[in-house]
């Protein structure tokens, strides 16, 4: 039931569903990582699949946001919990609740552009010194692969003062900006992503395997360019966890499937584009709501390979709508798909298929093929060098002729073999220049 404060405005209900609780008086010692498998052990904590944790060690305190809201009823019916014998604090929060999370980001800001002389130590100086912010730093993380520092103060007066000014550090400038966290990454409820099966699996076969495990229908298959990849559209929502756990112990054609969530896609891939269409041309195309019936373009990435493009946008809507219009790009009708990036391609629902490549023909000069020709030792060394791309000669030209024919040995059962496909010409060509080089 609601109520009401001094003020007469209506609280949040008590008992209304969440998937984010408040822990706090956490050990010292107590880790990202460690907080998040504590909370998606079932058996320690009562808890689910967690998507996103904000951690403030300095006060020992993290923000949990789990995938599902009865994870934080299972949790709370657990306490209290110990972790690392030290006895925890759990409460529910509720989105009305997330200005305690905006205060746990606001005070901190990212230092980038360090020299590699620069110390932890020396970076903690100079911002608690007057040149830096002069103020005291709760915290500082290094953030390895960013090559990030997180420093955090006591208040959000203290970081826009600090961002009104240069910084510069043992000779170096530095980037100085409000730190921005990261969101949790939303995903389609009813899909999952299945990896790890070979090519001889059927649908059928794969149908019935997630089907017996997961309790529910299979409704679709989208399977990727990646061999053994797909996305599984399923009629209800099934219990990722249960089917992940299902397949690691059972295998299906000698292979153990691997599951895991389908993040919410913010991409399509456009093919048949006009050869000679310019990634601009793309670009002001798909952001143009009036043509296109979309906007807000984040990026354009055009392969002129095989005339493909994929396009960001900021949000996940525009792909859906892009999707279900038909787009002209300077004269031609172009394709336009849904881009899921753990697929590796285009998703358009077909099996997994090999369609094997068509011969390749090089020219490499009258001289260099006749005398390759006439040389045993000469064909055993380049069918060696072509042996490790998959690749082989097998019939040399007779007479004046520059060119050989190169066969692709790539077959339905070769590991990765679609993924093989895509480079194989290249991978031809690099071994075949390096070989000429020992006969000019």
């Amino acid at each position: 039931m609601a109520t009401t404060d001094s003020n007469g405005n209506e609280d949040i209900e008590e008992d209304s569903p969440t998937n984010r609780i408040k822990v706090s008086k956490l050990p010292s010692s107590a880790t990202e990582d460690e907080i998040i498998n504590f909370f998606e052990n079932r058996r320690v904590s009562g808890g689910h699949d967690v998507e996103f944790v904000d951690y403030e060690k300095k006060s020992n305190t993290a923000f949990v946001i789990f995938k599902e809201v009865e994870a934080v009823e299972a949790v709370l019916s657990k306490t209290p919990l110990l972790f690392d014998d030290t006895t925890i604090q759990v409460e529910k929060v509720h989105v009305e609740d997330e200005a305690d999370i905006e205060d746990f980001n606001r005070c901190t800001i990212e230092v980038t552009g360090m020299d590699q002389s620069s110390t932890k130590n020396g970076v903690m100086l100079y911002f608690e010194g007057k040149k830096g912010a002069n103020a005291d730093v709760l915290n500082i993380d290094f953030v390895e692969e960013e090559e990030m520092y997180l420093i955090r103060f006591g208040s959000e007066e203290v970081v826009d003062e600090c961002l009104k000014r240069s910084h510069r550090l043992d000779g170096t400038d530095l980037y100085v900006r409000k730190h921005i966290p990261l969101q949790p990454e939303a995903t389609y409820a009813k899909h999952a992503f299945v990896s790890g099966f070979n090519m001889k699996t059927t649908e059928e076969a794969l149908r019935n395997f997630l089907e017996a495990r997961s309790k529910t229908d299979v409704n679709k298959f989208i399977f990727g360019d990646i061999e053994g990849t797909a996305i599984v559209g399923f009629k209800t929502q099934p219990d990722i966890e249960k089917l992940t756990s299902e397949c690691k112990n059972r295998q299906l054609n000698e292979c153990f499937l691997k599951v895991e969530s389908v993040p919410v896609s913010k991409s399509i891939i456009v093919s048949n584009i006009k050869p000679g269409t310019t990634k601009d041309a793309v670009m002001f195309y798909f952001d143009n709501e009036r043509k296109s019936g979309v906007t807000g373009v984040e990026d354009v990435d055009l392969n002129t390979r095989n005339n493909t493009c994929i396009v960001d946008f900021v949000d996940c809507e525009a792909p859906v709508t892009a999707c279900k219009k038909v787009h002209t790009i300077e004269g031609s009708t172009v394709k336009v798909e849904i881009y899921y990036k753990c697929l590796g391609g285009t998703a358009t629902g077909d099996g997994p298929k090999f369609k094997p490549l068509d011969p390749l023909s090089v020219d490499l000069g009258i001289k260099i093929v006749q005398f390759l020709s006439n040389s045993n030792t000469g064909k055993e060394e380049v069918n060696k060098v072509l042996k490790p791309c998959y690749a082989c000669i097998q019939k040399w030209p007779s007479g004046k002729s520059a060119t050989i024919t190169i066969e692709c040995t790539l077959t339905a059962d070769t590991k990765d073999c679609k993924k093989l496909v895509k480079t194989w010409e290249d991978d031809v060509e690099k071994r075949l220049k390096n070989l000429w080089l020992l006969y000019m």
